[in-house]
């Protein structure tokens, strides 16, 4: 017996050795190996996923061999070997035999097990937290532990449960689901709460938010290298909606709340085919003999959004994600782009015009919506632009190239959306039809159904006749009545007469007419092979039908992603189940390949696919904002589509609701308290925002604080996030402030006494009915901005306040110097910098110049100085043309004092000052020969 033993230590012993033989020779292989190629990972038994603060705290190590030793520790972890003499379970009430310390040299690296759902099967996995000095460890643990206790004993025991192969402990599977965690309060089944009896299934800790990431032959490569990740994003580990979304087969319909992940999604998915055609690819090559080129095996995949900095983030995301992928070129060069704002038009000068024979080093494409037209526009026959004497004044060849400077001018001073529809037509309109309607329900009832619609799809004109309007409108329920919906066709009708006067156009003439020629003309040119498109709710639907023409993949290339309660931008109204029916009908049965019958083709067509954890923001946060969701709901049930609450496992402090004995006094002392009586130093951070209703109370607003606070209306903020957020005199300023009280009958229905119970609620017009529903949006969209502290200050009070300080989810605080001066987060200059570069890249110049003078970047601030003027230019050029030009000449010397030649020049060309614009030092050839060329049309 004793020699039986004796022979299977040495067996364990041989295998033992070889395997850390293994691991040793795997891991030196990364010296030499950028990218990647090795099948370490295919052998490993355990997934590794690393957090953030590992990779932070990593970076920080002060030695390549104490890096190697904590990468041979993770690798020998992932074979299955542990330690046998070495205690390396932590003593702790709810983690116990869950997490485990390894000691390397003097450090610890901290890791847990935990379940993951992966195709199907919940696996045990090993979460590496973070690597620390023995002293700190306590700290986490504690914090790490009490996470722990808001998870289920069936998910505590199975992590618990053990499994070998001989001497390495190897990780178990379950082909079931396992519940994480215990039992959900009514917070996250939307019921109402009062103080904070819910918090004991929540936890305050940012933990519970940390990414993680799955430890790979590319995360290894770049912790080695010494990499500062500036240029490198990696894949981190989706949560399980997510992942099924992402595993997917067949076109869908996404649907998620503010920072749900819609966009993390997309990207994933995009991401993933690029890497298994990537795969695919070298698996062909290495086994075939053909010679192609990579013009000929290209993925060809579309990704479109309105919003150009949402654009500009996806589009570097995914650049970064390439570089972190084995065999992707990590040397190549940065997809940084220049701190000016992202022209959502125009793009690089090196970008392509159209889509004939787009280079393959521009896939992915990612464009903003309006690019993607352009893109069409320059593809097929005949321009738009050629029936304006002003843009057809380019020679045909120019007019091929959108960035013509004629072109670019034109489209930007000419194109109507609704701010200059509501200050340039508005005012001139018949009063007797405009009296009693507003511009922003007019502009969407233009823009969304007479223009841009379904039934306007098939229209003879591209719009619907008044009769078709009528009708229609009564079958989609619409809140307005008959009398109402002629008065606005008749606005219709002399918005278009004015409109064809002053020689512009809108976004809709300009679908329409692509649609009309792709109608004639067909769709010949590069074929996509997925279509992503986020924020689809800033889209019309005739808009929409578009990307029908581009890929003609609809069983598996499609994926819409959107919200119907962030439909706040005018001129669009939104909801999915109208996608879905465009999707069957101008989609799918145009295909011809889902079925020989509709009934078949309905039934392929995938269910609205929902994402309710959120990660952004905390779970008093998400309270406050499913509360209006519920008003919504309730008041407009066909404004919005159905979705379960959001979740998120981190609490935070309440919502808080300010008061004063003197309302009205308040921002003044606010003003003196919190921004420093507008001293030089400034007290609000780049991480805190005010949120006003408009323009308006925005102008009152930075009248007082001056460049000590961001100041932005909602709807410049929609996309934007900020650590804390505090809205103004939402509902003071309210142009429906008796609607608000159709509240008080809502709190009835929920038991909620309210002191005006007893009061007479007279009845609204269903025109004021809809604008309260673009109000509970707009507030949806401001309370979702936060990720940390939400504040209310209102003038007047409201019985949405009454609402939430009765339903316990928000915090009554009486102002005092000392809870002002607690708002406080001072921020530094390089934040600054970094907030104004969030600005210029949607174009907001002025909230940028206040961010670079605050960052003291006085070049900077010129430029956004100059870029508002010339932005101010284009508003008036109709309304008032000699302050037009007076604002364009002060921007074209503003931009000449800084060395912008470039912008200078398209000034001084805009205000026929060809001369000067030739002086200007182009440091672009491209604009010079095109400002030549088109000095010689005006002067031949």
């Amino acid at each position: 017996m004793r020699q039986v033993s004796t022979s299977k230590k040495g067996v364990i012993h041989e295998d033992l050795a070889r395997v850390l033989a293994q691991v040793e020779a795997e891991l030196d292989k990364f010296k030499d190996l950028p990218d990647g190629d090795t099948i370490l990972f295919e052998k490993a038994k355990w997934k590794i996923l690393l957090s953030e603060n590992f990779r932070t705290s990593f970076k920080k190590l002060d030695s390549s061999e104490m890096k190697k030793l904590v990468l041979n520790l993770l690798l020998r972890l992932s074979f299955g070997l542990r330690p046998r003499k070495r205690k390396i379970d932590i003593v702790c009430e709810n983690s116990k035999q869950i997490l485990k310390h390894f000691r390397v040299r003097d450090v610890y690296v901290l890791c847990s097990i935990d379940i993951v759902k992966d195709s199907g099967l919940c696996n045990q996995v090993l979460k590496i937290w973070d690597i620390m000095p023995l002293v700190d460890v306590p700290v986490l643990v504690k914090r790490l532990d009490a996470i722990y206790a808001l998870h289920s004993e069936e998910y505590l025991s199975r992590c618990k449960e053990k499994s070998f192969e001989g001497f390495l402990e190897v990780p178990k599977s379950w082909d079931c689901d396992v519940a994480h965690y215990k039992s959900t309060t009514n917070a996250e089944t939307g019921g109402h709460h009062r103080g904070d009896a819910f918090s004991e299934n929540y936890s305050s800790d940012s933990l519970m938010l940390m990414k993680f990431y799955s430890l790979s032959s590319g995360i290894i490569w770049h912790l080695l290298s010494g990499c500062d990740g500036q240029e490198v994003d990696f894949p981190f580990e989706l949560s399980d909606q997510e992942k099924e979304i992402v595993q997917f087969g067949k076109s869908s319909f996404v649907l998620g709340r503010s920072g749900s992940g819609k966009t993390t999604v997309l990207v994933m998915k995009l991401f993933q085919r690029e890497q298994l055609h990537h795969i695919a690819l070298r698996g062909y090559h290495e086994q075939s003999d053909a010679v192609e080129t990579d013009e000929q095996n290209v993925l060809k995949q579309l990704f479109v959004t309105v919003n150009p900095r949402l654009c500009h983030f996806v589009k570097q995301n995914i650049s970064r994600l390439k570089r972190s992928t084995c065999g992707w070129n990590l040397s190549a060069e940065s997809c940084e782009f220049d701190l000016e704002e992202i022209d959502e038009t125009f793009l690089s000068s090196d970008f392509p015009d159209s889509f004939v024979d787009i280079p393959s080093s521009f896939f992915p494409l990612v464009l903003t919506f309006k690019k993607f037209l352009l893109m069409l526009d320059c593809t097929m026959g005949v321009s738009f632009f050629d029936r304006f004497p002003e843009a057809r004044a380019c020679q045909p060849e120019k007019r091929k190239n959108s960035k013509s400077l004629t072109l670019q001018t034109f489209i930007r001073t000419r194109e109507v959306n609704y701010e200059k529809f509501s200050s340039s037509y508005w005012p001139y309109m018949n009063v007797k039809l405009t009296k009693r309607v507003e511009p922003f329900l007019c502009f969407t009832e233009i823009t969304s159904h007479i223009k841009g619609g379904l039934l306007a799809l098939e229209a003879a004109g591209g719009h619907l006749s008044r009769e078709d309007y009528l009708s229609h409108s009564e079958r989609r329920l619409s809140y307005l009545t008959e009398q109402e919906r002629c008065r606005i066709y008749d606005i219709y009708l002399e918005y278009e007469k004015s409109k064809v006067k002053n020689g512009e156009f809108d976004l809709a003439d300009f679908v329409s007419d692509i649609h009309v020629r792709l109608r004639v003309e067909g769709y010949n040119f590069a074929e996509m092979d997925f279509v992503y498109i986020d924020e689809i709710q800033d889209l019309t639907m005739k808009q929409i039908a578009v990307f029908k023409h581009v890929c003609r993949n609809y069983e598996e290339g499609f994926l819409f992603a959107g919200d119907t309660a962030q439909a706040i931008s005018k001129g669009v109204e939104f909801r999915f189940k109208d996608i879905r029916s465009l999707f069957y009908k101008t989609f799918a049965m145009d295909s011809g390949r889902f079925g020989s019958t509709s009934t078949n083709t309905k039934r392929e067509i995938s269910d609205v696919l929902h994402l309710s954890q959120n990660f952004r923001t905390h779970a008093g946060v998400l309270r406050l904002a499913q509360s209006v969701i519920d008003l919504i709901y309730h008041f407009f049930p066909n404004s919005i589509d159905e979705l379960n609450p959001e979740t998120s496992h981190v609490n935070g402090v309440r919502p808080v609701l300010l008061k004063s004995v003197d309302n009205r006094s308040v921002f003044k002392s606010m003003s003196e308290v919190l921004f420093a009586g507008q001293k030089k130093s400034v007290e609000f951070g780049a991480e805190q925002v005010v949120l006003v209703r408009n323009e308006e109370v925005k102008n009152d607003v930075l009248g007082q604080v001056g460049c000590c606070a961001l100041v932005l209306t909602i709807l410049e903020c929609k996309g934007l996030e900020f650590e804390d957020v505090l809205l103004y005199n939402f509902f003071g300023s309210s142009p429906v402030v008796d609607q608000w009280e159709l509240l008080h009958g809502y709190m009835r229905t929920l038991n909620i006494s309210s002191p005006h119970d007893e009061c007479h609620f007279r009845h609204f017009s269903d025109e004021k009915l809809k604008l309260l529903c673009h109000e509970l949006k707009l507030l949806y969209v401001a309370i979702t901005r936060t990720r940390q502290r939400f504040w209310i200050f209102d003038e007047s009070w409201s019985p949405m306040l009454e609402l939430w300080k009765c339903k316990g989810i928000v915090q009554l605080q009486h102002l005092d110097n000392e809870f002002l001066a607690s708002m406080r987060v001072p921020s530094t200059p390089e934040a600054w910098k970094k907030r104004g570069r969030k600005f210029l890249h949607v174009q907001n110049y002025e909230m940028a110049r206040i961010c670079f003078k605050n960052a003291a970047e006085p070049y900077w601030e010129t430029y956004c100085q100059a870029s508002e003027l010339r932005a101010k230019a284009d508003r008036l050029r109709i309304l008032n043309p000699q302050i037009s030009q007076h604002h364009l000449f002060e921007a074209a010397e503003l931009f000449d004092s800084i060395g912008k030649d470039e912008s200078a020049a398209q000034c001084y060309f805009e205000l026929e000052e060809y001369k000067k614009a030739g002086r200007t030092n182009f440091s672009s050839l491209n604009l010079s020969l095109c400002i030549i060329h088109d000095f010689h049309l005006f002067y031949p």
